[in-house]
């Protein structure tokens, strides 16, 4: 999902493109004609992120029409930033967002949505990791909290080193924070003195 499909993505969200022509959404969102804008909506259809009502001139979000089910679960889109790394930080960190994935509210656990994105695990040095009763392994999707960004000595974190996204277990003492592997491969611990430049993203909260 490009910028230009995520602002449209999320008017439709917001319920403020029915009844617009396709002109009239083209300029809201600059694009430079009617076409980039029926080609943007038909590749978020093509996608599996709307449904178009072509008699109400609308556009409906997937994750609406579930959430309109008379259930007690809801379907949230929660932001995919990309890949992490679980072994040396050689994964460059990106804070784009590259797409959307869907995820029921039953497994968010009444986690507010809108604190959370997901990142693809890469490598084995997290194998061994007990985050609700599962391990991380490699092509894992781990669901991040951003409001938590105080982690507690034992919580798994994403963090930034040397510009790449990494996912450990977290000790911090009063000269180093230490990040551990949890792994069959006997991966070695990460030390970060205080001063150094260390970025935490967000504590782990689930495996998918």
């Amino acid at each position: 999902m490009n910028k230009n499909q995520e602002k449209l993505y999320e008017l439709i969200l917001k319920n403020q493109l029915e009844g617009l022509t396709l002109k009239e959404i083209a300029d809201l969102v600059d694009l430079s004609s009617p076409q980039s804008a029926k080609y943007h909506l038909n590749l978020l259809e093509e996608k599996g992120f709307i449904v178009s009502d072509s008699e109400r001139k609308r556009y409906v979000a997937i994750n609406q029409i579930l959430n309109t089910k008379k259930t007690n679960n809801k379907i949230f889109t929660i932001p995919f930033l990309g890949y992490a790394n679980c072994g040396e930080a050689v994964s460059f960190a990106d804070e784009k967002i590259e797409d959307y994935i869907s995820v029921s509210s039953t497994i968010l656990n009444k986690k507010n949505p809108k604190d959370l994105f997901i990142v693809k695990a890469i490598g084995l040095s997290m194998n061994r990791a007990n985050i609700n009763g599962k391990s991380i392994n490699h092509g894992d999707y781990v669901i991040v909290d951003r409001a938590n960004l105080s982690p507690k000595n034992g919580d798994y974190v994403l963090s930034i080193i040397n510009e790449a996204a990494n996912i450990k277990r977290f000790y911090k003492d009063k000269e180093y924070i230490k990040l551990l592997s949890e792994s069959t491969t006997g991966s070695h611990p990460i030390f970060i003195h205080k001063d150094d430049d260390y970025i935490i993203n967000g504590v782990v909260v689930d495996v998918l």
